[in-house]
């Protein structure tokens, strides 16, 4: 077996100790060591780098960092395997890993377009002869992505504060320092200084010391975070002490509507693929289907149908915490009345599960309320669409609604009364793609990733007046 690859911080600062620690796979594979900066104090050389690579970054000419950006989505291209291996490594499938990947690539390439676009007005005013808006950069941002869908996580979260004239500093994650790595190289190789973009990489035991350090440090403008609800709350906290602004890409309990003129075959593979990609561990995932109760039976027939022509090959949790997480859930609603009907829920002894689909779910389990996690479809009936909404609009997360109905128009109509940052209409809740923002209400977070959206978040509108 080969020696396990190191994975360094990428910073400027001299004279800096580090350690080297293991990271694993969920089967407990050695993957690589990653390096962490021991004295913590280092984090104010850090962010006094990335303002001076602010500075730099900004005061180069539009078309060149329009340049570099598209330099480092060819190379992110170039390089895809790369990236869908150390996905791999860490228990997703091929398919997905490249879907990823190849999402990446789109993504940064998209935020090299607006960069060369006009980003101002000019303005009415009786005080003076002349009145514009300008954007203007932030200034140094603190990114932090999670592991399950690294590559275009981190793409996002690095490609959109550099479009905006921005620096970075990138907080990897302890269970993917691989991906963060390899981006931050491509983007280097491409043109990006490394004061510009720094990836920084610390111990589990101080990472909540070293993540408020880099918070409340005054160089720090703004914070972008993708991940958990509980985590973003508490960093939204420590953001909020110091009046700093935070994009917060969070949890989500997506919700599937099924109305009575539906297309059942297109839904039921929608709410299948939607519910058990990737082992249920993104953020777009679905939760709750909603059939109505006139053609339930028919919906849950082919649905049970597809999911047992399906290869349920069995992916693994990251690790135990998730799967743990995941198994108390359906404990609870099976001891409350929820029926298994497809799958098998057994005691838990490991990172894997079998994708499940659960019947009678309803508000008094925790899984009707929690995001999941994990490859768990929970199918409740309902007979006025009023109710749904109400109930879909009462849940605190809103991420991804999807409605399947015949009726366009009609369907655009319940949409609209939908608290949630996107519902799709015939398709998916797992939508995501470079040109469409990204994002969600509630405890889903606030803020817009993707295109001109994503780069507008780490910027400011600044009015200039001039008179003769």
């Amino acid at each position: 077996m080969p020696k396990p690859i190191t994975i360094p911080c990428l910073i400027r600062s001299p004279r800096t100790t580090f350690s080297l620690i293991p990271s694993l796979s969920p089967t407990n594979e050695h993957i690589c060591n990653y390096n962490t900066i021991d004295d913590l104090n280092v984090i104010n050389n850090v962010c006094e780098d990335a303002h001076r690579g602010y500075k730099a970054w900004f005061s180069r000419p539009f078309a060149d960092r329009s340049e570099v950006l598209r330099a480092a989505a060819d190379l992110v291209k170039k390089n895809k395997e790369n990236y869908v291996d150390a996905h791999m490594a860490i228990g997703a499938g091929r398919q997905f890993a490249e879907l990823i990947a190849g999402l990446a690539h789109k993504i940064i390439l998209e935020h090299a377009m607006p960069i060369s676009r006009p980003d101002g007005e000019v303005l009415k005013s009786v005080m003076s002869q002349l009145a514009l808006t300008v954007r203007s950069p932030v200034g140094p941002v603190l990114s932090i992505a999670p592991w399950n869908a690294p590559t275009v996580l981190w793409a996002r979260a690095i490609a959109a504060p550099l479009a905006a004239g921005c620096s970075v500093v990138a907080k990897a994650s302890e269970k993917n320092p691989v991906t963060s790595y390899l981006l931050a190289k491509d983007f280097h190789e491409a043109g990006v200084d490394v004061d510009a973009l720094q990836v920084v990489q610390f111990a589990p035991k101080d990472q909540p010391e070293a993540t408020k350090r880099l918070i409340e440090h005054r160089r720090i403008k703004k914070m972008n975070f993708t991940g958990s609800t509980q985590l973003g709350s508490k960093l939204s906290e420590i953001a909020g002490s110091v009046l700093k602004p935070t994009l917060m890409e969070l949890g989500g309990k997506n919700v599937q509507i099924v109305t009575p003129d539906a297309d059942l075959e297109k839904a039921a593979n929608a709410s299948l693929f939607s519910a058990w990609l990737h082992n249920g561990q993104v953020c777009m995932c679905l939760d709750n289907c909603f059939v109505h109760s006139s053609v339930y039976k028919d919906f849950m027939k082919i649905l049970i149908k597809k999911a047992k022509e399906m290869a349920n090959s069995e992916v693994p949790f990251r690790d135990m915490e998730g799967a743990e997480k995941v198994h108390r859930l359906v404990s609870d609603a099976l001891k409350k009345g929820a029926q298994t009907v497809f799958g098998n829920h057994r005691p838990l002894d490991s990172v894997f599960m079998s994708p499940l689909i659960l019947s009678n779910v309803n508000p008094s389990m925790s899984i009707y309320y929690e995001e999941t996690f994990g490859p768990v479809l929970s199918v409740m009936s309902y007979n006025n669409i009023e109710e749904v909404i109400d109930e879909v609009n009462d849940l605190k997360f809103g991420l991804k609604t999807s409605i399947w109905s015949r009726d366009v128009m009609k369907a655009i109509s319940t949409a609209k009364e939908i608290d949630s940052g996107a519902i799709h209409i015939n398709g998916s809740t797992m939508h995501d793609e470079a040109t469409v923002p990204h994002g969600g209400v509630g405890q889903s977070g606030f803020g817009r990733f993707n295109s001109k959206w994503g780069v507008n978040e780490f910027s400011f509108e600044k009015v200039i007046t001039a008179n003769s």
